[in-house]
């Protein structure tokens, strides 16, 4: 008989600094996302344009339940150009933090 065990722990997440919603996460989805024909509303996939909209496919506090970071992470968006690392990582702290609008 086998007994599998695996190890689980919670990310220790920073509750400071704060990640500001307006001053650094929409920024980067503004300029990354939010373009013609992508996710600025107008073309035929979902709106990324405010933060009512983003909030449409974010899960505060659970980035890996949240379809903006899971697309980020897994390479898919955007498409022509992947967020950097630390955009990613920020994006995921703010989401990890509440995805506050802030």
């Amino acid at each position: 008989m086998f007994v599998l065990v695996s190890c689980k722990h919670k990310a220790n997440i920073p509750l400071e600094p704060a990640i500001s919603f307006t001053e650094q996460v929409q920024p980067i989805i503004v300029n990354n996302c939010a373009q013609s024909k992508c996710h600025d509303g107008n073309g035929r996939s979902f709106s990324l344009i405010n933060y009512s909209k983003i909030m449409h496919k974010v899960n505060p506090g659970n980035a890996a339940n949240s379809r903006l970071y899971t697309s980020i992470i897994d390479r898919s968006m955007p498409p022509n150009s992947p967020l950097t690392d630390e955009q990613a990582k920020l994006i995921y702290t703010w989401i990890m933090q509440g995805a506050k609008n802030n």
